[in-house]
């Protein structure tokens, strides 16, 4: 299983890589119960989907495997749910400068899924991991614009004194949670 997508946030590309290093931020866009550094580049993450009308608690873990501050990463990622199956893969994530001003994050997912949701139709999982999507971005662009440290892109740029800190696996790891859940979702019920 292959998935491709897109999606444009107002800030500039490293206001956004800022973000992402965001724990609470994360956490609010992503509805995550945990986010566990393990080792460096390593994360045990659990959350919460609803799957096929009810709702499924899902344990995984991350791993970055490359990245290149603020531009790209590469990660793999393992999800299993006890009464629903695993899912195993990999994600390359970009964000580059959009024409328009802000930020375009790209990313791709490549992913395979075992268990009992795999023969719930193609059609209503594709209609709920866009739902996932843009309930992400929703709410991550809502909170960017919120923050007064991370003021669009298209408004001026970065707020004066304000630094690029944090661990750049963990900008990551909200980006990968949600599209993690995509695959997760999109592969069960494929």
């Amino acid at each position: 299983m292959q998935l491709s997508d897109s999606h444009w946030v107002p800030t500039s590309p490293a206001q956004t890589w800022e973000a992402l290093h965001d724990p609470d931020t994360l956490r609010r866009c992503l509805g995550s119960r945990q986010v566990t550094r393990v080792r460096p580049q390593e994360y045990a993450v659990e959350l919460d989907a609803r799957l096929a009308g009810a709702t499924h608690h899902f344990k995984g873990r991350l791993l970055v495997t490359e990245e290149e501050a603020p531009n790209r990463a590469d990660l793999a990622f393992e999800g299993l749910e006890e009464h629903a199956g695993m899912a195993l893969g990999h994600v390359q994530i970009q964000l580059e400068p959009a024409q328009q001003g802000g930020t375009r994050i790209r990313y791709t997912v490549h992913g395979a899924a075992s268990g009992e949701l795999c023969e719930i139709g193609a059609r209503a999982a594709q209609q709920a991991v866009q739902r996932m999507i843009d309930d992400f971005f929703t709410r991550f662009v809502d909170d960017m614009t919120r923050a007064p440290s991370l003021q669009p892109a298209l408004a001026g740029g970065q707020a004066e004194g304000h630094s690029l800190q944090g661990s750049t696996a963990l900008s990551w790891i909200g980006l990968l949670a949600v599209v993690t859940v995509v695959v997760l979702y999109y592969a069960f019920l494929r």
